[in-house]
């Protein structure tokens, strides 16, 4: 969200980071952060073959040589990663299943697998993030309010490829077709669940930047 680069002045080696998404295209923003894991899990942005997924893997590639990172990917799109990757890279991807009818993970140590969710965040954020911390803090999940529905959500511009957004939606014109209200609610009860049972487990989930999400 937009607030993701206002809220990164601080020094973050008290922990770990995860990053998401197309955060990979800002390489300041990850030389401060020191990811030790990429989260990557969008069939059309990340493993899709659009120009713009093209953009995310190149750039992909480039931080995890930069940072020895982790790459947690849905066990459907290991191949590509596979093929991407080279040398001691590939021993960086963890593959998760997601699996629909099951509960909420917390413990990816106990269970491999990811439940089926909309959003990287419930997807593949809390769960790892619940598995391996006990305090969680969340970073520019800004979510919007409901009257600004001509999209999902606004993006901090700094990590997206703005130039390819035209091209993803070219390629792939049906993923944008769909109410952004009626999704975002979703998310947002989905966003809940997910705390619920992360704070019923004796973890925390704190916000550290503004959000519109409950």
């Amino acid at each position: 969200g937009p607030s993701l680069s206002k809220y990164l002045d601080r020094d973050f080696d008290d922990g770990h980071c995860i990053v998401v998404n197309s955060m990979v295209a800002n390489t300041p923003m990850l030389d401060r952060l020191k990811p030790f894991a990429i989260c990557a899990c969008d069939p059309i942005f990340h493993a899709g073959c659009s120009r713009y997924a093209e953009e995310f893997r190149t750039a992909l590639v480039d931080a995890m040589q930069r940072h020895d990172c982790y790459l947690f990917v849905p066990t459907r799109d290991y191949v590509q990663y596979d093929e991407l990757l080279s040398g001691p890279l590939k021993e960086k991807i963890i593959p998760v299943p997601i699996v629909s009818d099951a509960p909420i993970n917390i413990d990816l140590g106990d269970k491999l697998y990811f439940k089926s969710a909309e959003n990287v965040l419930t997807l593949a954020v809390l769960p790892i993030c619940s598995t391996i911390a006990r305090t969680i803090g969340v970073v520019g999940c800004d979510g919007r309010p409901l009257f600004e529905d001509e999209y999902y959500w606004k993006h901090d511009r700094s990590v997206q490829f703005n130039d390819m957004m035209e091209n993803v939606k070219q390629v792939h014109p049906s993923f944008f077709d769909l109410s952004y209200n009626d999704y975002y609610l979703e998310h947002c009860k989905a966003v809940e669940s997910y705390v619920d049972v992360i704070e019923a487990a004796g973890r925390r989930v704190e916000v550290v930047s503004p959000s519109y999400i409950p």
